[in-house]
């Protein structure tokens, strides 16, 4: 990669795609409104005392602590404007034609999510402005650190991890005849699309050793499925979709239908996911932040783990190579602070008190996955103490351990509960548990042993060597979180 090539959007083949003939017209035109949209739109001034409560909620909830550093950098533009961004542009990197230097900057767009109150910004949504913050270090990384980026091996292996589960999650759905047969070649093909494409790496042997790692092919079948595809077939994804549906006799699928698919599972505004590598980063960050600006259950369920580990490498990745010297703090503290820290910190209290947000509801369907149990309990934990609430946690834990105890396999193997996911609950919120809910867990945890001890015994469940393995697994856990109770 020693010739790293920084795409942009006008790199993209999505985004100069129009079913219609039209893509450059559209794309020229979508040019335009960002050239207005930088030069018209209203700059927050964040050295300004009016903006010294969003520094503070920014830093109480930031889930990585890089983030509030980021938000304070000079090439990280927040505005505001009378009307929003399209989803997929509120944020984006571009040069800021402003100024003389004409520098490369991230812009936020904060339109309706931060608006002055009393002479003071107020955010109303804070976990979806920190989203947007994790965003902007995508973009920060690919254009100040590009080589530790991209090649990153955590981040390379995790990243082309989920891009083959939503791609092969989209052609799961359509049912394609053919692609069942195929399924292991196309991932392998999609992995390698993915990483020379959106990536830009050499097809080397470390890349086809991760692409079929990933698709579990043996490294004996790499050489013959060079046969399949020609270097200009990962010129661009149109080319890529055409290539493998010719290859494999998909009938029906085009870019086109990849598109439309794309939006309506992942979300508006993540169709520049599929070509570009920093839109395709940012669509699992932000699943990963749970503020629902994607359609993060349907990315959760096709990316699994490898959404956490993503998100995780490419924060840590910034925490070691952004300079974090890029601003000085001390140079925004206002002695005359319009608020006492306790005072500010009980209005934020008050106004996080109410219904439990989605981001830190625990469901049932969440349980098909330890990772995202994982965040949800700390998500919970956190909106409870923030909003002095503390009181709540125990119960809010106990009921949701219940649950996991309900959700567990017993007739039949399902994907509805991953081993791990009660002992979860109970190792992340053992702390807060009181004596009352703590007996009545252990009592549901003993009567469930017995239960699932009762059915190793039965001849369904012993003739059944996955049932018995999964049941024989969940017994184990269920005794060991007995014993983070006692």
């Amino acid at each position: 990669m020693s010739n790293i090539v920084q795409k942009t959007f006008s790199d993209s083949f999505v985004y100069n795609y129009d079913k219609n003939n039209n893509g450059k017209l559209i794309a020229k035109e979508i040019n335009k409104k960002l050239i207005e949209y930088i030069t018209t739109a209203e700059r927050i001034d964040k050295k300004s005392e009016t903006f010294e409560g969003i520094k503070q909620e920014v830093k109480r909830q930031q889930s990585f602590s890089i983030l509030y550093a980021i938000m304070m950098r000079d090439d990280v533009v927040l505005m505001v404007n009378t009307v929003e961004m399209p989803r997929a542009f509120k944020v984006f990197e571009a040069i800021d034609i402003t100024e003389v230097g004409k520098k490369r900057k991230v812009f936020i767009d904060v339109t309706k999510l931060l608006e002055l109150s009393n002479g003071f910004y107020k955010c109303n949504n804070i976990f979806q402005f920190i989203t947007y913050l994790s965003e902007a270090v995508t973009y920060l990384l690919y254009r100040n650190e590009p080589l530790k980026f991209l090649s990153n091996s955590n981040i390379a292996i995790a990243a082309t991890e989920c891009y083959v589960g939503c791609f092969s999650f989209i052609l799961d759905y359509l049912r394609i005849v053919g692609y069942s047969e195929s399924r292991s070649k196309i991932q392998y093909l999609a992995g390698l699309f993915f990483l020379t494409n959106l990536m830009g790496k050499d097809n080397d042997n470390y890349v086809k050793n991760i692409a079929a790692k990933i698709a579990k092919i043996g490294p004996n079948e790499i050489k013959k499925y060079e046969l399949y595809y020609d270097p200009e077939d990962f010129e661009n994804i149109d080319t890529f979709i055409s290539m493998i549906a010719e290859t494999f006799k998909l009938k029906g699928l085009n870019v086109e239908l990849l598109i439309q698919r794309w939006i309506f599972h992942f979300g508006r505004g993540t169709e520049y996911a599929i070509d570009l590598f920093t839109s395709f980063c940012n669509m699992i960050i932000a699943s990963y932040c749970g503020a629902y600006v994607v359609n993060q259950k349907q990315i959760e369920k096709s990316c699994g783990k490898s959404m956490v580990k993503l998100t995780t490498s490419i924060m840590d990745a910034a925490s070691s190579s952004l300079d974090k010297s890029y601003w000085n703090e001390s140079e925004y503290l206002d002695v005359h602070s319009y608020m006492s820290k306790d005072a500010h910190l009980m209005q934020e209290a008050i106004k996080l008190r109410g219904s439990l947000p989605d981001y830190a509801k625990i469901n049932r369907d969440d349980f098909g996955s330890k990772d995202i149990i994982k965040i949800k309990v700390k998500n919970l934990t956190k909106h409870y103490i923030v909003s002095m609430q503390q009181d709540k946690i125990s119960g809010k834990l106990a009921a949701a351990a219940k649950t996991g105890l309900r959700a567990m396999d017993k007739n039949k193997i399902t994907d509805k509960y991953e081993v791990g996911c009660v002992e979860v609950i109970l190792s992340e919120g053992k702390k807060y548990f009181n004596d009352k809910d703590k007996r009545n867990l252990i009592s549901d945890i003993q009567q469930q042993i017995r239960v699932l001890t009762d059915l190793m015994k039965k001849d369904n469940v012993r003739v059944n060597k996955d049932l018995r393995n999964k049941i024989s697994q969940e017994l184990s856990e269920l005794r060991r979180a007995e014993g983070k109770l006692v």
